[in-house]
């Protein structure tokens, strides 16, 4: 549909005095539109009209005296730099073992404000989604499903399994919870293209594709990395990925600074999501924060994986810069 042509400024609309004449009316003496309508013989849409040019002329300013608008501003920034639907910014504690409850927390309220009836929910990997559930809370019961991203890792790779995460996110919304009953990493791509093609799996993989909204991580690529620790990857093929540029994972899959995919040796033993799954998603949630993975966070942004970020204030401010 055409737009309609701008109407143009009368010239009382246009009358520098009577602008001023509005704002003290409508700002300082705090009356309303339809107030001062009345008072100064105009009419609403008039009054509308003319405290909108006065602030497009500079005669009206509005400051909100609130650190919170820091948030907003840094909202606003991120969004605009990286493409984003969404930023929400909670606190920076101190040390990271606070941090990542921090994160979750939000994360957890942001989806229990968003969750609707007939949602299909995606839950990845990681020890930040794995807390969510501890934080989770809607007021009533919701038809919804949680769907896992990824085969399960081994308990002690993450403390709590993505099955469980999925199962107990459902039982607080009263939803229902759908399993991916592999592993993550499997023994070769043989044995992956196998499982891919059961038909059981095939069906909770394309529900998977295609969840509303999903959860996920990222995790840094350094020694640190929980593959590394746990013996995943060995150190020297994981030395030479990071002297290649590797700079995170997302659901196990390798990212460059750019967030292009780097193939490696569990590129194709993992039965999951891809990247490009990844970018199809309506609206891919990713919760991450700390000074070691900003530069991760930076590569999952840029690669246009995320639509949506949760992180803390000081990460915030780090990839405004970057």
């Amino acid at each position: 549909m055409p737009r309609k042509p701008k109407t143009a400024l009368t010239s009382l609309e246009n009358d520098q005095e009577t602008q001023i004449h509005t704002c003290w009316l409508y700002f300082v003496q705090g009356l309303t539109q339809q107030e001062v309508a009345a008072q100064l013989g105009l009419s609403r849409v008039k009054v509308t009209r003319l405290l909108q040019q006065a602030r497009a002329n500079g005669l009206v300013t509005i400051t909100i005296n609130s650190p919170t608008t820091l948030h907003y501003e840094l909202q606003d920034r991120l969004c605009k730099r990286y493409a984003l639907q969404n930023v929400a910014i909670t606190i920076t504690p101190e040390g990271r073992d606070q941090l990542i409850p921090v994160l979750a927390n939000a994360a957890a309220n942001f989806l229990a404000n968003r969750l609707r009836s007939g949602m299909s929910v995606g839950i990845g990997n990681g020890r930040t989604i794995s807390l969510m559930p501890q934080f989770f809370q809607v007021p009533r019961d919701v038809d919804s499903t949680f769907v896992e991203l990824t085969g399960g890792p081994p308990a002690f790779y993450l403390g709590t399994v993505s099955s469980d995460v999925s199962f107990r996110m459902a039982a607080k919304a009263g939803g229902q919870a759908v399993h991916i009953n592999t592993p993550y990493f499997v023994e070769n791509s043989e044995a992956r293209d196998i499982l891919l093609h059961d038909p059981a799996i095939e069906q909770v993989m394309s529900m998977a594709r295609r969840c509303d909204m999903a959860f996920l991580s990222v995790g840094s690529f350094d020694s640190s990395n929980i593959m590394v620790q746990y013996g995943i990857l060995s150190k020297t093929e994981a030395a030479k990925l990071v002297n290649k540029g590797a700079a995170g994972d997302l659901l196990g899959r390798l990212i460059d600074p750019q967030g292009n995919e780097m193939l490696y040796s569990l590129s194709d033993r993992i039965i999951g999501l891809t990247l490009d799954d990844l970018r199809a998603l309506p609206c891919c949630v990713l919760v991450a924060g700390g000074k070691e993975k900003v530069n991760a966070i930076l590569a999952a942004l840029r690669g246009g994986y995320v639509k949506i970020l949760v992180t803390d204030v000081e990460t915030a401010k780090k990839l405004a810069e970057g």
